[in-house]
């Protein structure tokens, strides 16, 4: 088991819905800046597989954070990318503070934190701290979900097509396809959803992630497309979908390049 540092010092995040056909011509327009996330396997077409286990209050008090936009806000969630039992799970913190976000990640194993889902102050969790996660994202994880009374809430899968700048080493693109939600039950192991309620549509999730300055060619993509940025939050999303919060779903503008008008 590791600790996993993840743009420590904080990143921005730029969200855009767009359209599968944008989605295509985007990834084709910046291609030649980036290369192919190196756990993508070879054989993929659209990427590798996405899964996240969500922790909320009964209240839906992190929920509420995010739609009200309160400034300084965190989630809390357990990912992981197979359906391999035995197979790696991360888990994490991630927070925002004013305009970045800060994820910290803990790298341990599925049996763990099925131990710690039945148990979550239990022997797997003492043992861990114990040898060497004191002041980790795993002992964070648990005393903010402590304080708050926070459980299992939803799953949350998707397909994702991520890539890294070539020459710049803060720089991440992520396409997510696929939305589906589902929740997660009363006794929530770590198996892979398989089928779930459709979220955003057809559409796909575009995401630009890095440190600093934006990149210019980055910028020009922007303005070629005529990006527009969306507010959307996978986990509120799913939230209103599987109609917890009682909030209808709500309605985003998708960016959609316009055609330029032909001069006689």
């Amino acid at each position: 088991m590791q600790d996993l540092g993840d743009f420590p010092a904080g990143r921005y995040e730029k969200k855009y819905l767009v359209p599968d056909r944008m989605a295509v011509a985007i990834r084709n327009a910046i291609l030649p800046h980036l290369d192919v996330d190196e756990h993508t396997p070879p054989e993929s077409i659209r990427g590798y597989a996405v899964y996240s286990l969500y922790f909320d209050t009964a209240a839906l008090d992190l929920y509420r954070q995010t739609r009200e936009r309160v400034s300084d806000r965190y989630k809390l969630r357990v990912r992981y990318y197979d359906d391999d039992p035995q197979g790696a799970a991360y888990i994490e913190v991630k927070e925002k503070v004013g305009e970045q976000i800060f994820k910290r990640r803990y790298q341990t194993d599925k049996p763990f934190v099925e131990a710690m889902l039945r148990d979550p102050n239990g022997e797997a969790l003492v043992h861990a701290l114990s040898n060497g996660a004191r002041g980790t994202a795993l002992e964070e994880f648990h005393r903010r979900g402590h304080a708050l009374g926070a459980a299992p809430k939803l799953f949350v899968a998707y397909e994702r097509e991520a890539f890294n700048s070539k020459s710049e080493p803060k720089v991440r693109i992520t396409f997510d396809r696929r939305i589906k939600t589902t929740l997660s039950g009363a006794a929530p192991g770590l198996t892979a959803p398989r089928y779930g309620a459709n979220v955003g549509g057809l559409n796909v999730l575009l995401e630009f992630k890095y440190a600093g300055e934006r990149p210019e060619w980055l910028s020009e993509v922007l303005t070629a497309f005529g990006l527009r940025r969306a507010s959307f939050s996978k986990f509120a999303e799913c939230i209103d979908v599987l109609g917890i919060s009682g909030q209808q779903p709500q309605q985003h503008k998708v960016s959609v390049k316009k055609a330029k008008k032909k001069t006689a």
